[in-house]
């Protein structure tokens, strides 16, 4: 005799892409990013510079450090 075990699994999502390939402007914001890191600033500069530029999310929001 043996006993198994069962369960059901629910899985619920929303629109949000996980698994997509960046756009051109995304990865050239990426670059830009890891560029200034390299440099040696700090999340709050980096968001700072991007805001100054006049770069927006890819939402078209400001940028913040977190």
């Amino acid at each position: 005799m043996h006993d198994y075990l069962t369960f059901k699994l629910w899985c619920r999502s929303n629109d949000l892409t996980f698994e997509t390939d960046y756009s051109r402007r995304q990865f050239v914001i990426l670059k830009l990013i890891l560029y200034l890191q390299e440099q040696g600033l700090g999340y709050r500069k980096i968001a700072q510079k991007l805001n100054e530029w006049g770069i927006k999310t890819v939402r078209g929001n400001t940028w913040f450090n977190t």
